[in-house]
């Protein structure tokens, strides 16, 4: 408690050099903090990205930085969901089809005073 929890939070394109047949685009990244008393929406930094729109490219990473004072002591969790659009790339170059995708990882921690 008194302190300020910061941490990195990173969307990795994962996808092999050799795959041609998907794309990633639209990715985006949302935090929130739920603490005992609430649940509070959290601003991530850089604002402004390419990603939200031109996707993220092979091999390469979203990062965003969240930070949240830490003014109540017990449990918290930060729930970080990620989205974003996989595109089906026919086999003339044309993109055949595309899915939202949407996953939702929670990480618990207790704030405890100094």
């Amino acid at each position: 408690m008194g302190e300020t929890f910061a941490c990195t939070l990173s969307a990795n394109n994962e996808l092999p050099d050799e795959e041609t047949s998907r794309v990633v685009t639209s990715v985006r990244i949302v935090a929130e903090m739920q603490t005992p008393s609430q649940v509070a929406a959290l601003d991530l930094e850089p604002a402004e990205d390419t990603a939200s729109k031109d996707g993220v490219q092979k091999g390469h990473s979203l990062q965003k930085i969240v930070r949240f004072d830490l003014k109540e002591e017990g449990n918290h969790i930060l729930a970080v969901s990620v989205s974003y659009t996989e595109t089906l790339i026919g086999s003339d170059a044309q993109a055949a089809s595309g899915r939202v995708r949407t996953f939702r990882k929670l990480y618990q921690f207790v704030a405890q005073p100094c």
